[in-house]
C-alpha cells in the first residue's frame, strides 16, 4: 500500500521527519503509531491517532491493532531503528 499525504503537518517542528510520519498516518486513517521517537511520544496523540512507546517492561507493547493498519506498520518500520 502506498500512502500519499494530501496536507503538510508541522506538529513536531524540531523533527520534520516525524511530521512526515504523522502525514502518512493521517492520510491512511491510522489509529496508532508505535515508536521510540521522543518527539512523537511527547505529543501522545494527533487527530485521534494514539502514539505509543514501542517497548514496555523489556518487551514489546501489544500492537496487534496497529499492525493490521498498513500506515501504522509503515510508520513503525520507518522510525524503528534496526528494521
Amino acid at each position: 500500500m502506498r500512502v500519499h499525504s494530501t496536507r503538510t503537518i508541522d506538529a513536531v517542528p524540531e523533527d520534520p521527519d516525524d511530521n512526515r510520519v504523522l502525514e502518512c498516518a493521517v492520510a491512511a486513517g491510522s489509529s496508532y503509531i508505535v515508536t521510540g521517537e521522543a518527539a512523537l511520544l511527547r505529543i501522545a496523540a494527533f487527530e485521534g491517532i494514539r502514539i505509543m512507546r514501542r517497548r514496555l517492561h523489556g518487551g514489546y507493547q501489544p500492537i496487534t491493532a496497529a499492525l493490521s493498519e498498513p500506515a501504522a506498520m509503515l510508520a513503525w518500520l520507518k522510525i524503528s531503528p534496526g528494521w
